[in-house]
């Protein structure tokens, strides 16, 4: 189990960066089934899990609770942007949503992430998530991570995020959130005194798939090996 996103693995050399390593490109690592925090799509040795959250519903009431809570949140913003400026890197797309949410700060919520800013990732950050309707994620934040995909050129050429937004109608808007409530089991861990009963969380996806990639590595003949080779 990796206890962080697959790319704080996969440096192409120990001297590339200042975070990160080359653990993932290791021989040792070339024939391990990995659990990974949001893994590479392209990896098939790779089982995606969700990122470890603070929240640990004990019970199915817990998780039945909680849906409800976000179902019934009401949102006062249009959206929100979580993040900071990237200052080494040259035209920096998160630089230009952040100015996008500041011109609009009555529809966009804002949540600075720069060091000056100490943020813990829980009140802060959640109470900015509950209250929009929609969260930005700028491309190589999240490659799966959106429910509205704006093009990111579209955006340096001078497309309004607010305006592709607000042309979503309140149906689609509540069907799409709907969506989300009911995933949402699956992206937390609980933690039960006896057991949760019909509801599958993080775990109970995480071993599924492992025991399923396992068992098609067992029928080809060659564990760890997908490709064959």
């Amino acid at each position: 189990m990796l206890g962080r996103v697959t790319w704080d693995f996969r440096r192409l050399r120990e001297v590339d960066g200042d975070w990160g390593s080359s653990f993932l490109n290791m021989p040792a690592m070339q024939k391990v089934i990995r659990l990974s925090v949001e893994g590479d799509m392209w990896d098939k040795l790779e089982i995606s899990v969700p990122y470890p959250s603070a929240f640990h519903p004990r019970s199915n009431f817990d998780i039945i609770e909680w849906q409800r809570f976000v179902r019934s949140r009401r949102r006062n913003h249009l959206f929100a942007f979580v993040g900071d400026v990237r200052e080494p890197i040259q035209d920096d797309f998160q630089g230009i949503l952040q100015e996008q949410c500041l011109t609009e700060s009555t529809m966009c919520h804002h949540v600075d992430c720069g060091p000056e800013n100490y943020i813990d990732g829980k009140t802060t950050v959640i109470e900015a998530l509950l209250d929009s309707d929609f969260c930005l994620q700028p491309r190589g934040m999240r490659a799966e991570s959106y429910s509205v995909f704006i093009n990111s050129d579209d955006v340096r050429n001078g497309t309004d995020v607010r305006k592709v937004l607000e042309g979503y109608g309140r149906m689609e808007v509540e069907t799409m959130r709907k969506k989300v409530v009911e995933y949402l089991p699956r992206f937390v861990y609980t933690k039960p005194s006896q057991g949760l009963e019909k509801i599958k969380d993080a775990f109970d996806i995480a071993i599924e798939g492992m025991l399923s990639k396992y068992k098609a590595h067992m029928e080809r003949g060659r564990i760890g090996n997908l490709n064959g080779t």
